[in-house]
């Protein structure tokens, strides 16, 4: 089930014909598994050999999010160091964006306590920005909203995500294009 397209119900019929592993996969004839399991067995059968007519495309990928996170030297639950280094990481965060001419529609803050559980709150904002008024403003009311200042943690982060380029953002009235 590691191979794409397998599935609960391919792998189901796989093992009643003794086919347990990619390598089991491997050494089966296509046109048996074809006839089997239809044109999908030829192509499982391509795939365990590693092999692919689909043309290889290098182009990179705009990224799906972009994040900071720290850890602390000691756990603190000294809310004036968690909300400084929320900022710091927030304005990095944005800083990234701006440099790659992104625009973020999602905040994420992530928690560690001492206990290493992890929490996390995020919030849709209004419309896509790369602003740090904007999202600071965000992180902040999150961690105001969601963070329990009893609590000692051990990492902090903030993750900008629902990213889109230029195209995709309709730009605020004192935004200079």
């Amino acid at each position: 089930d590691a191979l794409p397209g397998v599935g609960p119900r391919t792998r189901a019929r796989l093992a009643a014909l003794r086919i347990h592993t990619i390598g089991d996969l491997a050494r089966v004839p296509a046109d048996e598994l074809e006839a089997s399991l239809g044109a999908s067995g030829a192509a499982l059968v391509r795939r365990a050999r590693g092999l692919d007519d689909e043309p290889v495309d290098g182009a990179p990928r705009p990224p799906r999010s972009v994040s900071r996170e720290t850890t602390f030297p000691t756990d603190t639950a000294d809310e004036r160091v968690v909300a400084a280094t929320l900022g710091v990481l927030a304005r990095a965060a944005a800083a990234t964006l701006r440099a790659d001419r992104l625009f973020a529609a999602t905040v994420v803050v992530k928690w560690r306590d001492a206990d290493f559980r992890t929490f996390t709150a995020r919030t849709r904002l209004a419309a896509p920005t790369n602003r740090d008024a904007s999202l600071l403003d965000a992180v902040d009311r999150l961690r105001r909203r969601r963070h329990d200042p009893r609590r000692r943690l051990r990492l902090v982060g903030v993750s900008f995500a629902d990213l889109c380029g230029e195209a995709g953002h309709e730009l605020e009235l004192f935004d200079t294009p």
